[in-house]
């Protein structure tokens, strides 16, 4: 039996290489890089070609079973371009073809649905999964940290690196920070686990490669409140006091030693979390541009939600009238202003649509047994949690959280199945 499970769990040099090209893609992690648009475009037709041809004739060999998460992904894959492409046309006259077309990023969800399959046949492996996310995480986080030693960002602030490169006085590169995160609760929450000082070493030494000058605060501070979310449910109040005081001792000597290293550094990071608190609490502008910036974006998607609440107002193109910029008459990005540009663009409809997705989650999690537990499917519980704190990459990064959902149901389906299987030989 152990032979066996050591077979089956073995690792295939081959596979995590293609796992690390395909978790590229799906992730969109090079999308804004230059040169690298037409890749991802090309991979927005390979997923429509996989939904319209391959899927259906992998369905019909299993007499159409497709499970609610199936039917979900299809759905979202269906009814999302459209339904913005209709409201944007209602509410600005863009053409229908247009909204379509900036929707165009839903197909590549249909990758999610190959993933799965490649799953369940067992091209892929659990093991091979985390040997490449590890290899990413590690891997994004050493380049992205070059990238800012090596490389001067204003070198590459043109319109054509929108995304690439920050807008503002100081340009910073605009880095995706996902497979990195994935690492640094990897690491951390098997520490909660293991109860090793190298887990939570590791987590912190991988968390430098995702911080930068002007590093999401929403972000630090959603990565916080997960683990600490995860130590309370988990760990026993013993444990659990004498890790909190650690922690923040650590926490504390690690700020302390950068601020004699760099104390501009710390004070400005000081200063940014005090600007979003006064612009949050307050409305009133602060010393931070962006987040004063996001005052009047907010106050533009307050006035569509009004308008439009249950629908909302759809996106519109880059490519049309001068996109938001010229239709709206300022500067707007409903991503930046996080769950409001999303119910501006969707709607409440829209916005419960999206986070129907965390039901699955929820079964997922609430099917899995016990002693089921391992690193990986920590890590992507960890994952789920903190795209719910504040964040929209269950919306505008929906292909992320989706490969992790299916990644837990797919483990606790596995689980279920070895635990019926069992059952049966000792009956």
């Amino acid at each position: 039996m152990q032979v066996l499970r050591s077979q089956q769990e073995s690792i295939r040099p081959r596979r995590v290489f293609y796992l690390v090209v395909l978790l590229l893609l799906i992730f969109r992690t090079f999308y804004f890089f230059p040169g690298m648009s037409g890749i991802y475009e090309l991979w927005n037709v390979i997923c429509f070609l996989y939904l319209v041809f391959a899927y259906p004739l992998l369905k019909s060999r299993e007499h159409w079973k497709l499970d609610g998460f199936e039917w979900y992904v299809i759905a979202l894959i269906a009814i999302v371009p459209i339904m913005s492409a209709v409201c944007a046309q209602s509410e600005f006259g863009q053409p229908i073809l247009y909204g379509l077309l900036t929707e165009r990023s839903m197909v590549a969800v249909a990758a999610v649905l190959f993933c799965m399959h490649r799953l369940r046949i067992g091209f892929f492996r659990l093991s091979e999964v985390k040997s490449a996310l590890m290899i990413l995480a590690w891997g994004t986080a050493i380049l992205w940290i070059f990238m800012r030693l090596a490389l001067n960002p204003a070198n590459y602030v043109n319109p054509a690196n929108y995304g690439f490169v920050s807008e503002g006085d100081q340009p910073i590169f605009a880095l995706p920070a996902q497979f990195i995160l994935i690492g640094v609760l990897y690491y951390a929450l098997r520490g909660l686990r293991t109860g090793k000082s190298r887990d939570y070493l590791l987590a912190l030494l991988l968390f430098t490669g995702a911080i930068d000058k002007t590093s999401g605060r929403v972000m630090i501070l959603s990565i916080l409140v997960t683990f600490l979310f995860f130590a309370v449910r988990w760990l026993k109040l013993k444990r659990l006091l004498i890790l909190l005081p650690t922690m923040a001792a650590g926490i504390g000597l690690l700020v302390g030693l950068l601020y004699l290293a760099a104390p501009k550094i710390v004070t400005d990071r000081i200063d940014q979390f005090q600007a979003v608190f006064i612009v949050a609490f307050t409305g009133e502008a602060s010393d931070d541009p962006s987040a004063n910036g996001r005052i009047p974006q907010v106050l533009l998607a307050s006035e569509g939600i009004q308008r439009r609440p249950l629908l909302g107002s759809g996106s519109i193109s880059a490519q049309w009238e001068g996109g938001y910029r010229e239709t709206l008459g300022a500067r707007f990005y409903p991503e930046d202003i996080g769950l409001i540009g999303a119910v501006y663009n969707f709607g409440f409809i829209g916005l419960i649509f999206f986070a129907s997705q965390y039901w699955f989650a929820w079964r997922a999690v609430k099917g899995r047994l016990p002693e089921s537990n391992s690193a990986l499917s920590d890590a992507a519980k960890g994952f789920i949690f903190y795209t719910l704190l504040g964040s929209t990459m269950f919306i505008y990064h929906i292909t992320t959280t989706l490969f992790f959902i299916m990644l837990l149901r797919f483990m606790a389906s596995r689980q279920w199945a070895a635990a019926s299987s069992t059952a049966q030989v000792i009956a």
